[in-house]
């Protein structure tokens, strides 16, 4: 169990997802095509400040025919 009230700014990039995880800013804003860009966004979202303090995210299994 966690503490809800003691929550901080955290910035993870989603390998599986090719998106960095804890901006405030669209999809379309901290997507990845190449390794090369992570620090480059990761810098935009510090210096414009748009780390967010909560984060949800839902994940979908989809069972596969055999």
């Amino acid at each position: 169990m966690t503490d809800s009230t003691k929550l901080r700014e955290k910035l993870v990039y989603a390998e599986e997802l090719n998106y960095i995880a804890g901006s405030a800013l669209l999809y379309s804003k901290i997507s990845i095509k190449v390794l090369e860009d992570i620090h480059p966004k990761i810098n935009y979202i510090l210096e414009n400040n748009v780390i967010a303090t909560q984060v949800r995210a839902i994940a979908l299994k989809v069972p596969t025919e055999q």
